[in-house]
């Protein structure tokens, strides 16, 4: 009886050490699929990131090109009313030059007609005293 009482006893520790040996695989594979299963999670968290970082400078580079394109077109902008100013200005003075120039050609052509006509005044005058004289001339010849 103590023969089998011990049997029994040695058959319930190797039941108890292979369970534990069971146990301990069963935890030592369990945690093996925990370090792969974290493994893998870090692996996709990386893929995450990486995909947001790109994204995130896509944003960013598009960001900077927007401001670039507005920059360039307000500097444009800026170009084109300065040439526009430029050309009106220059339109106003080339309106001022011919506005004098056509005053001082008027200007003188009203010189050149008052002396034509002070001339002509002057031969006509010389003309009615010749006359005038030619009467007087012929008036004493006649008394």
């Amino acid at each position: 009886m103590e023969r089998i009482e011990n049997e029994e006893k040695l058959a319930r520790r190797r039941e108890v050490v292979e369970l534990q040996k069971h146990y301990f695989q069963e935890a030592a594979d369990k945690k093996k699929e925990e370090e792969l299963l974290e493994h893998l999670t870090q692996i996709e968290a990386a893929k995450q990131q990486k995909i947001r970082d790109d994204q995130w400078r896509k944003e960013d580079n598009a960001r900077v090109n927007l401001m670039k394109e507005v920059y360039d077109s307000r500097a444009l902008t800026v170009e084109v009313k300065k040439m526009q100013k430029d050309e009106r200005n220059w339109l106003t003075e080339y309106e001022n030059k011919k506005i004098q120039e056509e005053i001082e050609r008027q200007n003188r052509e009203y010189e050149e007609k008052a002396i034509r006509e002070a001339a002509l005044k002057k031969v006509h005058q010389g003309d009615v005293l010749r006359q005038i004289a030619e009467r007087d001339r012929q008036l004493r010849r006649e008394l």
